[in-house]
């Protein structure tokens, strides 16, 4: 640095022939720099930390030496922004200039140190002192205590006790506070309670001995209570506990007393029995007595004793009560009357109806309770005498024969004469003494199917009026009517009747064939009576045709078997016999979706389950004329349980068009498990999961392109190109999934039949009594089969196919029993459709109204079931109805599509689990996404576990 420095330029020209070198002078100032000081504002700093290094530190950007101001060692007082400054002299004073720089430091207050120690418990109501408030501090300044000397504390652990200081040095020290926790114990009361007076069982306890007493306020309990009945004894123990009103401040209080309660004697009530007969041992009738307490009756004579006839005999009972501890036995005494025994006379014959000149024998027995009574019997037909008075033997008994009486029914009767010790008595024979005339024959009718092959026995019933004692015969012969040699082959012979026999057969063959016909007669003739008259000569016989006018239905097999992964089964049914008409038949697999008791699907049972192993399928398949077979499919369902091969029953159901049954109208499906199953669930792999959807959801195998397509959708997930943005391969899975089932629901081939379905229920009857869901599982299942029988959305004429499903469906929806019930034929239009947007819960527009009741023309009533199904098909497609009930049709087909099941079958057993799902849905406006609904049924362990473990 410097002023006037010289600069020098020497020039040399290129031209030197021309031109002289050159040269010029000119002078520069150098002025001095200024060092940089770097020096940051210090960290805070507590009073009395001394400066130092760790303050003092500023640098410079030259060689040199600081100056501080204050100096190192000095104790700042507490205060924020105070000044330091660093004077800086360069080494090199020739070329650089003094420095100066300032920074500012903070120095905080210090705290003092307050020194207080829990004090020791004390007992309420002591009061705080000294003893307690006993705090230290480390720097002079004034205590303050929140509670202040005197103060008494309710009873209580770890009471918080207060102190604040404020030093005299309130330049450098903050004021502080401390907390310490003491503990106050409770007190106890004093209870003032007597042994009570002597009482008799059963005094319940009352006030007069539950009588104590307490030198504080509060409640007793006695054990036992008042209105206690005590059992008799001495030295009992009566317990009071007394809690204290103040229970802040004291403790619960006891104390026992002691009773003595004494025995009571027990009442005995017995009347006078009501006078006996002669022979009637004493019973409970007689032996009666009764006392107001339990216990045992010993009676005097004892029971079954027969007492002599006699007036005013002595019976005594001792009552011993069976709560001896309480009572004291007691004795009581009664008198009864006995009188004359009474009989009862009772006529039988040797055999009735009897032939006429037959020899019978008539019986009179004699009984009574009292025993066996002697005498006399005089036997009288039709009021007269017959013979003299026969004797009673040992047993009572007295008989007389005779052949005289003549053919007609006679009154038959015995006079019993009676004795010292029996009542007189008389008796009749029940029905009388029938002599029969010569009996009658006649022959019964006969109508029996004819068969489709082979032979038939039609028996005609020959029948005597009486049974004979004589041998009857009768001679027979078939004869023809309608029918001919070609239906039943001719027959004749006799007919006997043995003694007591009435009646006997004739067998005649029919001839069996599978020809729809009318009905055809033939005769079995009866001739040449021998002991007998004919009374009806000729039987007719009716070959009944057997034949099915709509044919008959069958399985193609009574045993299907199929493997666990084909996916599906065809079942055939065929149509025999008679085809020129058109005929219906249903048919149902077993549908296990209402079990209120679980069976895992890893259950080995050998029976296969719908919620497991197939989809449940009912319906109706309908066979125009001519028409021989058709077909159903039912769908199998894959998993990776390993389980052998499991069977399932199908069955034919409801003929209609005057078809029948033929065998097999059952058949059995076995399921045939894989030959190696996976270690892992099957539901896993997308190809399973795919096909599912469209079995759970659809109802039917998977169309080729759209299997394609969702499996695609899963599986890009593994190929970094086309996965989303920031999803890993997990994530992306478990999306496509969830938007995947969704798809299924949401797709118009769902929502134009298992929506449908639930729409048409939702509106003709709402909510099924009970439960907040329109329809079950089952009815569901076979209504969704029946509208998407062969419906795939896409292929040609889907839309047609699907229409026709729909019209037909409806149509027959609307005669259902329940629909006609619930929406008599006498309803208006407008009521029918009043009724139904009341169920469904909409309110139409005007429009929409008369759209719907314009259906039935002019016509007054809703007889019209075409008009009555247009009209349900314009409420159940409603924009306000569909919108409406999307949310709940979406969390029931959860159930429906993912468990199998109604929603309170097991394992919820209610409808708990449907509300909290309808109720997140409805909280996210709908969306499944957020709400995890379906993420939550296709990960549930009870989804999983339909396709393993």
């Amino acid at each position: 640095a410097g002023n006037g420095q010289t600069l020098t330029a020497d020039f040399v020209p290129t031209d030197t022939s021309n031109y002289n070198n050159a040269s010029k002078d000119v002078t520069i100032n150098v002025l001095k720099a200024t060092p940089t000081i770097t020096w940051n504002n210090p960290a805070d700093i507590t009073y009395p930390t001394a400066l130092s290094a760790t303050q003092l530190n500023a640098s410079a950007s030259v060689p040199g030496s600081f100056t501080y101001t204050p100096i190192s060692s000095t104790v700042l007082d507490a205060g924020n922004g105070q000044t330091l400054t660093a004077d800086f002299v360069p080494t090199d004073t020739s070329n650089y200039n003094n420095a100066l720089k300032d920074v500012t430091i903070n120095v905080l207050k210090a705290t003092p140190t307050i020194t207080w120690s829990n004090p020791v418990d004390i007992t309420y109501p002591t009061a705080l002192s000294g003893t307690q408030l006993n705090a230290t501090t480390s720097v002079p300044g004034i205590l303050t205590y929140t509670l202040p000397a005197t103060t008494v504390l309710n009873a209580g652990n770890a009471q918080t006790l207060s102190v604040n200081f404020v030093p005299t040095d309130t330049t450098n020290y903050s004021n502080a506070s401390k907390d310490v926790t003491i503990s106050v114990l409770k007190a106890t009361p004093t209870i003032t309670w007597s042994n009570p007076a002597v009482i008799t069982y059963p005094t319940a306890l009352s006030a007069t001995q539950l009588d104590a007493s307490a030198n504080v306020p509060g409640s007793f309990t006695y054990t036992p209570p008042s209105a206690t009945v005590l059992n008799a004894g001495n030295g009992q123990t009566l317990t009071v506990d007394f809690v204290p009103t103040d229970t802040t401040n004291y403790n619960n209080a006891s104390k026992n007393a002691s009773i003595n309660v004494v025995k009571a004697t027990p009442v005995v009530t017995w009347s006078n029995p009501a006078d006996i007969n002669y022979g009637t041992p004493l019973s409970a009738t007689q032996l009666n007595a009764t006392a107001n307490v339990p216990g045992t009756f010993s009676y005097t004579p004892a029971m079954g004793v027969v007492l002599s006839a006699g007036n005013g005999q002595n019976l005594g009972v001792l009552f011993v009560p069976t709560d001896t501890t309480n009572y004291s036995n007691k004795s009581e005494n009664v008198s009864i009357n006995d009188l004359k025994a009474t009989t009862a006379t009772s006529v039988s014959s040797s055999v009735t109806p009897s032939d006429l000149g037959q020899t019978v024998t008539f019986t009179a027995t004699v009984s009574s309770g009292g025993g066996v009574p002697t005498g006399t019997v005089q036997f009288k037909a039709d009021g007269s005498d017959i013979g003299s008075p026969q004797t009673l033997n040992s047993s009572g008994i007295a008989t007389f024969s005779t052949s005289a009486l003549t053919a007609t029914t006679h009154a038959i009767a015995a006079d019993y004469n009676g004795d010292s010790n029996f009542v007189a008595s008389s008796g009749t024979l029940v029905g009388g003494q029938v002599v029969r005339s010569q009996p009658s024959i006649s022959i019964s009718d006969v109508s029996i199917a004819e068969g489709d092959s082979g032979t038939k026995l039609a028996s005609f019933t020959v029948t005597l009026s009486a049974a004979s004692d004589l041998t009857v015969t009768v001679n027979f012969a078939t004869a023809n009517g309608t029918a001919n040699s070609s239906d039943y082959q001719s027959t004749s012979g006799t007919v006997t009747f043995n003694p007591t026999e009435t009646t006997q057969t004739i067998g005649v063959t029919l001839n069996g064939d599978t020809t729809f016909e009318a009905d055809d007669t033939y005769f079995v003739n009866l001739s040449s009576a021998d002991n007998a008259t004919i009374a009806d000569n000729q039987g007719l016989g009716t070959i009944v045709n057997d034949d099915a006018q709509g044919g008959i239905f069958s399985f193609s097999q009574a045993s299907y078997s199929v493997g666990e992964s084909d996916g599906s089964i065809t079942i055939t049914v065929n149509r025999s016999g008679d085809l020129t008409g058109s005929a219906d038949i249903g048919y149902a697999t077993p549908d296990n979706s209402a079990s209120f008791a679980v069976v895992p699907c890893s259950t080995v049972d050998g029976i296969a389950s719908s919620r497991c192993d197939f989809t449940a399928a009912s319906g109706q398949l309908t066979f125009a004329a001519t028409e021989s077979s058709k077909t159903f499919t039912i769908l199998i369902s894959q998993d990776s349980i390993v389980e052998g091969g499991e069977t399932f029953p199908i069955t034919l159901l409801d003929p209609t068009g005057g078809a029948v049954f033929a065998t097999p109208s059952t058949a059995t499906v076995t399921i045939n498990d894989d030959f190696t199953e996976p270690s892992t669930n099957v539901i896993d792999d997308s190809e399973v999961f795919v096909r599912t959807h469209y079995h759970d959801f659809l109802n039917r195998e998977a169309d080729s392109e759209g299997l394609a397509f969702w499996i695609d959708n899963i599986n890009k997930c593994n190929d970094p190109a086309r996965r989303p943005a920031g999803q890993t391969v997990a994530e992306c899975i478990a999306f496509q999934r969830v938007s995947l089932s969704a798809a299924f629901f949401l797709s118009i081939e769902f929502q134009e039949t298992g929506y449908l379905v639930y729409r048409l229920n939702g509106a003709s009857f709402g909510n099924i009594p009970g439960t907040p869901v329109p329809v079950r599982f089952d009815e569901f299942m076979a209504d969704t089969q029946q509208i998407g029988r062969g419906v795939v959305v896409g292929q040609s004429g889907w839309e047609a196919l699907l229409e026709n499903h729909k019209q037909s469906f409806i149509l027959g929806f609307v005669q259902r029993p329940g629909f006609v019930s619930a929406y008599p034929s006498s309803l208006t239009p407008a009521a029918f459709v009043d009724g139904l947007f009341l169920n469904a819960g909409v309110t139409p527009t005007t429009a929409e109204r008369i759209a719907a009741i314009n259906e039935f023309g002019s016509a007054a009533t809703s007889t019209d079931v075409n008009a009555r199904a247009r009209a349900l098909r314009r409420v159940a497609d409603n924009a306000v109805l569909i919108q409406q009930h999307l949310n709940r049709a979406f969390v029931l087909m959860e159930y429906f599509g993912y468990m199998r099941r109604n929603p309170d079958a097991a394992p919820d057993n209610n409808f708990g689990g449907y509300n909290f799902w309808l109720n997140k849905l409805n909280q996210f406006d709908g969306n499944f996404i957020k709400a995890e609904m379906v993420r939550a049924f296709i990960t549930s362990s009870e989804y999983r576990g339909r396709f393993g473990n």
